[in-house]
């Protein structure tokens, strides 16, 4: 509730800026920015009613939807190949939000790290048994949690929502 009050304020500041410009270019300038500030807005929404819906469904599993997105990324690799900074890399997450997550992750018997060979300053990450033997279950709450978040569209809708989050994504 905080969350949509704070973006209802942003948006009456953006439409009084938005008002009080004169011109056709001040104003073109305007709206771009409006149409940035609503997609980067509705983005930051559904990545939190994902992390809403989310959240009971791992409760079980004494893990946060930050650490399951780690956990799923690291089934999808090869063993031993996965360090901090490639989590972070592929994440955008500040290396202490990494070591914070990772550190739960580890202190609840999900992973281990270890030093790299080549260098003692890299971290490698590898999965612990723990993670190992829940991974068909938590394989299953993922699809849940997707179920959840997209039962209101239809297939195509489903296929065109990912193919515009692919489409910005890839624009960096």
């Amino acid at each position: 509730m905080r969350f949509f009050y704070i973006s209802l304020k942003l948006d009456k500041i953006f439409l009084r800026l938005y008002n009080q410009t004169v011109g056709s270019d001040t104003l073109f300038f305007w709206g771009d920015i409006l149409k940035t500030y609503m997609a980067s807005l509705l983005t930051k929404i559904t990545a939190l009613y994902v992390d809403k819906l989310a959240t009971p469904v791992l409760e079980p599993y004494s893990i946060s939807p930050a650490q399951y997105k780690i956990l799923t990324y690291l089934y999808l690799r090869p063993i031993g190949s996965v360090t901090t900074a490639e989590l972070e890399e592929f994440f955008q997450m500040s290396h202490s939000t990494s070591v914070g997550l990772l550190n739960r992750l580890e202190s609840g018997g999900y992973i281990k790290r270890e030093k790299n060979g080549d260098s003692g300053r890299k971290k490698v990450i590898f999965l612990y048994d723990k993670a190992y033997a829940l991974k068909e279950e938590l394989i299953a709450a993922g699809k849940k949690i997707e179920q959840k978040f997209t039962e209101r569209l239809t297939e195509e809708e489903i296929k065109e929502y990912i193919y515009l989050s692919q489409k910005v994504v890839s624009m960096k």
